[in-house]
């Protein structure tokens, strides 16, 4: 697991890195979310990565049209990730 402290870090790491999956909130500072979800899925290293919305902002229309695999509203439980993940066939 790579954890980024805002937007640009976290644009730059998943293009570097290239993870498995991405949990995105969409409240982090420089970059906000939306505009990170877009990046990615603009991205050629990172369009088809798998990508959870997981925030506060209960929006899921938005995510899944910007492009999200899953969206998961907070507070979120280890369990709804857990699940996610073997949604997206993760785990």
């Amino acid at each position: 697991m790579i954890s980024a402290a805002d937007g640009q870090e976290g644009l730059r790491l998943a293009q570097e890195d290239k993870p498995d999956v991405v949990i995105l909130d969409v409240m982090v500072p420089q970059i906000h979310g939306w505009e990170v979800l877009q990046r990615l899925r603009n991205h050629p290293e990172t369009s088809g990565t798998p990508i959870i919305i997981c925030s506060v902002i209960n929006d899921p229309e938005l995510a899944y049209s910007l492009g999200a695999s899953l969206f998961l509203p907070k507070p979120v439980s280890r369990s709804a990730i857990l699940e996610a993940l073997r949604r997206l066939k993760i785990l």
